[in-house]
């Protein structure tokens, strides 16, 4: 369950798979919402029927608002605001926090949207010679291209998304920049990307909580994992790293309390990943992680794990991306990422670096032929 990321250790038979029903467009199929009924037979039919509802409506509007490809008849959603810079638009309120979010963390991120589109077309890719024409690291013209949208996407005077309160905004994007992704034919100046379901994660979650749902645990297919604040039993959580061109469960976590987690991983795990990330046939990764100072991906290892009892996916997310992203990890900022109620999980060279001195971990992988075991190894306090 839950694309193979978790495992409930429960045996209550109150445990429900839902799932999002709906004619309408929605993001349920990004995400394994695991939830405990707390009553059985017809009563617990009723629940069910309830957090199904309140779950599909909010999936539905959380599509809507984040996606960057359709508009929604009175629904200024993040592809409206595309489609009109230097315009001042009211916003829902859950569009307006993600960019306040953004603003309060320094992050440019969402400024992507351009370099985020490329990538999606590297990673349709059939075959590697098809990933020539998108990938900056074997083509020095497209490496020349990346570098110039990047540097628009970093400087505030060329796109920046002005709060003006109360819901309202403005998209301001220079003449200059204009002209450039018109003539790029990339005008999609916003969009999450590897964000994106941070954010939907904590709009879901709260969602449901305030609706009086607080028994599960939602978890999107990128390595976001909300609880929604009730008691759930002890659970699993898989660690995958990606060894010798595949992918090993490396070991398993077990939480005994609810927690929030980001996982960051480079690689795929399962088929949904197609939309994240590509392994070129040497075993080399292409993924979404980009480097904002030249549009590159990039990342210090292949997994980091962060997770928290309070802090929501897209806090966690934000403030931990300049750690990730970059090609060697700095001590420094992934000790600053740990705080009080947060703790963080590396793997590097087949070991598992972990913060929380009592970990409970697991089912460590112990090889097979001439692969090399992995060991665990606690953070050395300094």
């Amino acid at each position: 369950m839950s694309y193979g990321v978790y495992s409930l250790l429960s045996t209550d038979a109150g445990w429900m798979t839902v799932e999002a029903v709906s004619d309408q467009i929605h993001c349920g199929s990004e995400f394994t919402f695991e939830y405990l009924l707390e009553k059985g037979g017809m009563a617990g039919s009723d629940e069910l029927r309830k957090v199904r509802f309140a779950y599909s409506d909010a999936a539905v509007k959380a599509y809507q608002l984040f996606t960057t490809t359709e508009s929604f008849e009175d629904l200024r959603n993040l592809y409206y605001i595309n489609q009109h810079p230097n315009e001042e638009i009211e916003v829902d309120p859950v569009l307006y926090q993600a960019f306040q979010s953004m603003g309060d963390q320094d992050s440019r991120v969402v400024y992507m949207g351009p370099l985020f589109s490329l990538y999606q077309d590297l990673f349709f890719c059939q075959e590697d010679w098809e990933t020539y024409d998108f990938d900056p690291y074997q083509n020095p013209e497209t490496a020349a291209f990346y570098r110039e949208l990047a540097a628009f996407a970093a400087d505030p005077a060329h796109v920046q998304v002005e709060l003006l309160g109360e819901n309202r905004l403005r998209l301001n994007v220079s003449e200059e920049y204009r002209s450039y992704a018109q003539e790029a034919g990339r005008e999609s100046y916003l969009d999450f990307g590897w964000l994106r379901n941070a954010f939907v994660a904590d709009f879901l979650a709260d969602t449901l909580m305030e609706q009086g749902f607080t028994s599960g645990i939602l978890t999107s297919y990128d390595g976001y994992t909300r609880s929604l604040g009730g008691a759930v039993g002890n659970f699993g959580y898989r660690l995958f790293d990606w060894y010798d061109g595949g992918v090993i469960t490396a070991a398993q976590i077990v939480f005994d309390e609810p927690v929030n987690l980001v996982n960051f991983r480079t690689f795929p795990i399962k088929e949904e990943d197609g939309n994240r990330s590509y392994v070129l046939k040497d075993g080399t990764l292409r993924h979404t992680y980009l480097d904002g100072a030249d549009g590159f991906c990039r990342a210090a290892v292949d997994t980091l794990l962060v997770y928290s009892p309070e802090d929501s996916c897209a806090e966690m997310a934000l403030e931990a991306a300049p750690v990730f992203i970059g090609d060697t990890l700095s001590r420094d900022l992934l000790r600053k990422l740990r705080r009080e109620d947060r703790e963080v999980v590396t793997i590097e060279d087949r070991v598992v670096f972990h913060s929380q001195p009592d970990l409970s971990l697991n089912e460590l992988y112990t090889g097979e032929g001439e692969k090399a075991l992995y060991r665990e190894e606690a953070w050395k306090e300094e």
